[in-house]
């Protein structure tokens, strides 16, 4: 198949409740949100970055010139045998994973439409139930926590994570500890100490945690191997995976470290990649992250958005393949009210290359490939 059409757009989901993490508090979610066409059937793909960035240092502003400068151009250039083939075309652009991910997201869910199938089949899934978690901000105190807590619980989900940082960590979890003393419970510092607070992640095997999660460096390895082999809790990596190659230098060189979360752009591929190592024997349980910071922030994962309840639409990007090649596209910045509720598939929006009145056009995006 070939890709007629790639929209992207910019969309912002307000929380109910602001979602505090070691690095900022959101009363938001803001993400891009790509849609690409071929023989009038529409596949979505979501971009998992940020705003701003402080998670990792993709945004949702790189995403989208990466993605229109260069990434769909490359796009429009294939004869696309299957999604697969997308990753490796776009190994000249470096980096830059999340907004590859978000493209090749939408094009997997292109193939699953046209094939009339669901995308877990598509992917290779089993199908089945899982028992879902949930991550629970930094709250005022301790007992707003539990309470929390609590709530989540009662809503049916069967682990819980919570967000920890220097000053906010070790009293949090004797409290929920307290109440729930075999509650599945992770804890998760998002880069936010160092090798110096050793003592108070011995401290926190006393708790029987699942694991802690990215308690040093946001593209370290080596140290979190010299954490792991000083305490019992397993220590996840989040934010320093990108790759399978990343997982196999874990593994390998450091095989101390064995909880390794899958950053959210490589875990189709990498997660087959993983799979040949289990089956060498190497000691590692892939929790293959997707889409959760976004289900878990906004509590999708029984159907229903819990903390978000309309969105809002920012400026957004129309990419056509026109009929000689290359691509050529049209910028709409004026503001739209949204035509469906939050919780409706999104449908493509308006074509064209005008502007509001009284706003100065952008020259439009003309790019051959060659």
């Amino acid at each position: 198949m070939r890709l007629e059409r790639i929209e992207v757009r910019h969309l912002r989901l307000p929380l109910r409740f602001p979602f505090e993490t070691s690095f900022s508090r959101s009363t938001a979610k803001e993400f891009l949100l790509v849609a690409a066409t071929a023989d009038g059937i529409t596949g979505y793909g979501e971009c998992v970055a940020d705003a701003d960035p402080y998670y990792l240092p993709e945004t949702n502003g790189t995403a989208l010139h990466v993605l229109r400068d260069f990434l769909v151009p490359l796009a429009f250039s294939l004869e696309i045998g299957h999604p697969r083939e997308l990753l490796p075309a776009f190994a000249r652009v470096r980096g830059h994973e999340m907004a590859k991910a978000a493209l090749e997201m939408a094009v997997w869910e292109l193939l699953a439409r046209r094939e009339g199938a669901p995308l877990w089949r598509v992917l290779g899934g089993r199908g089945g139930t899982i028992a879902s978690g949930v991550s629970v901000g930094l709250q005022k105190d301790a007992p707003s926590l539990v309470e929390k807590v609590e709530a989540e619980v009662a809503a049916g989900y069967r682990r819980i994570k919570i967000k920890i940082k220097p000053g906010h960590d070790r009293g949090l979890v004797a409290a929920i500890r307290a109440r729930f003393p075999s509650l599945p419970l992770m804890v998760d510092a998002n880069s936010a100490y160092t090798l110096a607070d050793l003592p108070l992640f011995r401290e926190l095997d006393a708790f029987g945690l699942m694991m802690v999660e990215q308690p040093l460096g946001w593209d370290d390895i080596v140290d979190h191997a010299s954490l792991q082999r000083a305490i019992k809790t397993p220590v996840c990596l989040d934010e320093s995976i990108h790759s399978a190659d990343d997982a196999r230098r874990a593994l390998e060189g450091r095989p101390e470290v064995h909880d390794h979360e899958l950053a959210p752009e490589r875990r189709q591929r990498d997660g087959r990649a993983l799979e040949r190592g289990k089956a060498e024997g190497r000691r590692h349980r892939p929790l293959l992250q997707g889409v959760a910071p976004v289900l878990e922030q906004l509590n999708v994962a029984k159907g229903r958005p819990h903390h978000g309840h309309h969105h809002e639409e920012r400026p957004h990007e129309v990419l056509h393949r026109p009929a000689g090649g290359g691509f050529e596209g049209g910028d709409d910045r004026g503001p739209r009210r949204p035509r469906h509720r939050a919780r409706d598939r999104l449908a493509p929006g308006r074509e064209g290359h005008h502007l509001p009145r009284g706003m100065a056009a952008e020259p439009s995006l003309r790019h051959r490939v060659p």
